[in-house]
């Protein structure tokens, strides 16, 4: 709904590499990347987990997102926010919420919770240098 392109860029590419090498393992089978057209998922299992200010700097560049889904008991008042530095923005993560956004280009971090409470999270992504081997023909 928000971004078509990048949705079709992203299935694109998926759909190219899987097509030109079957024996690849796939994190996920291949139609569901209808949904969420992403190569690679990263599971953090915490138990409270959290992250450095850091950009992912070989995903896709300016036009590509990642998605993070937040899961587990935690306060989403008093931690576990994502702060996205570059847009001067600290969003609240309640558990179950998902965030699209272009983690190679905004430097982003999170906020601690709890000693007492759990926080993980599912990271779905797709690096840049599968992109690059796609356009110059799988070489």
């Amino acid at each position: 709904t928000w971004a078509p392109e990048v949705y079709e860029d992203y299935l694109k590419c998926h759909t190219d590499v899987v097509a030109s090498d079957p024996s690849l393992d796939l994190v996920y089978p291949a139609e569901s990347t209808s949904i969420l057209p992403f190569a690679s998922l990263t599971v953090n299992l915490g138990p409270r987990t959290a992250c450095n200010r850091h950009r992912d700097i070989k995903n896709r560049g300016a036009g590509g997102k990642c998605a993070v889904k937040v899961l587990g008991p935690y306060d989403s008042k008093c931690g576990g926010h994502i702060v996205l530095h570059e847009l001067g923005l600290v969003v609240e993560m309640p558990p179950g919420d998902t965030i699209f956004f272009p983690s190679a280009i905004i430097s982003h971090e999170t906020i601690p919770i709890g000693a007492d409470e759990r926080r993980y999270s599912l990271v779905w992504y797709s690096a840049g240098g599968l992109f690059r081997w796609c356009d110059a023909n799988f070489q």
